[in-house]
């Protein structure tokens, strides 16, 4: 099969990380692959094919243009199959899927647009062979828009890690690690009440927090200082490099998420990798990475937050079995094949 991978926003690499990496994968399984780029950075040495476009609009497109140029060299290059990139350039959309039926775009988190745009992806999504989404109901809110139907909506995680799982005999057996920004949507106040009385009942357990913008690190703080028992059970350790996420998350035995809404989860994914135990919220994107091997709870209830965490803690997922689920079902090899069962039988 013939793959044609295309981005319409121009990266500063014709090769991003995550794209370089599935786009391997699909080679190696004996696709013909190409990725068509609007980037003119520096190539990396790969299994396929990349065709680099050079046009005059800005970095980001807008929504109602159409580079002719690159969609021109994909169409030229009669591919079975293209893998569209983002679901927020219907008309370019439109104009790729009017000349090739077998088309599937890949949702990073987009919301249907308002007014006229909404008109047009409705009209542009209809030429769609399909879209694929980390966990089916992520694409509810498109369903109810009436922009797409759910037979074409496909689940696939967007990306993986290349994180291993070391030693999981010298993890910290009480440590409980949590990734994410300090902001409502992530919902630290909610994991630091929830943990309260645990922490207050084990003095050996942790809870390590890495976090970049921290718009609620006042109210944290203010938290913290209101329970000085446990004050030092709770380390605000803020941004960390990302050669350090792998082995920060090697130490950890759990790992905790409170989000309201996610459309992937490469924190997660990450922790999974890593042999971490996940305690997360029950939403479409966490449910779809976790299925048997974490616990899940409803955003906002606490009750059912600390039921979960009570089960985490007495029955943990052993390491190996994380590692055994990630290798099947989220690893680049594992969504490459995914990928490939999807464009040859949707």
């Amino acid at each position: 099969m013939k793959i044609a991978h295309i981005c319409h926003f121009r990266t500063p690499s014709p090769q991003p990380p995550t794209v370089h990496a599935l786009l391997s994968e699909l080679a190696h399984l004996g696709h013909e692959v190409i990725a068509f780029s609007r980037s003119m950075g520096p190539k990396l040495k790969s299994p396929y094919e990349v065709v680099q476009v050079e046009d005059r609009f800005p970095d980001a497109i807008r929504m109602r243009q159409i580079p002719k140029s690159l969609h021109r060299s994909v169409l030229e290059s009669q591919p079975d199959v293209i893998w569209m990139q983002s679901l927020n350039y219907p008309r370019a959309l439109a104009h790729l899927a009017r000349d090739h039926g077998r088309l599937f775009a890949q949702h990073h988190g987009e919301r249907p647009l308002r007014g006229m745009g909404r008109w047009i992806q409705k009209l542009a999504f209809n030429r769609a062979a399909g879209f694929l989404f980390c966990g089916a109901q992520n694409g509810a809110e498109w369903m109810e828009a009436h922009l797409v139907t759910r037979s074409q909506i496909h689940e696939v995680h967007e990306g993986s890690t290349l994180f291993q799982l070391v030693a999981p005999e010298q993890k910290e057996h009480k440590t409980i690690a949590w990734i994410g920004h300090l902001n409502p949507n992530k919902d630290p106040l909610f994991v630091l009440n929830g943990l309260e009385p645990f922490l207050t009942e084990d003095p050996r357990l942790r809870l390590v927090m890495a976090f970049g913008q921290a718009p609620l690190m006042p109210k944290v703080q203010e938290w913290i200082s209101h329970h000085p028992n446990i004050a030092k059970q709770i380390d605000l350790l803020g941004s960390i490099p990302p050669d350090h996420v792998e082995q920060f998350l090697n130490r950890a035995r759990y790992f905790v998420s409170a989000s309201h809404r996610e459309s992937t989860g490469y924190a997660l994914c990450e922790a999974i990798a890593c042999g971490a135990t996940p305690i997360v919220t029950d939403i479409p994107s966490h449910r779809y990475l976790v299925q048997e091997c974490g616990f899940l709870y409803k955003p906002g209830d606490i009750d059912m937050f600390r039921d979960a965490l009570s089960c985490a803690l007495n029955q943990p997922i052993q390491p190996p079995l994380l590692r055994q689920h990630f290798e099947a079902h989220l690893s680049y090899p594992a969504i490459a094949k995914r990928l490939s069962d999807i464009f040859a039988n949707a």
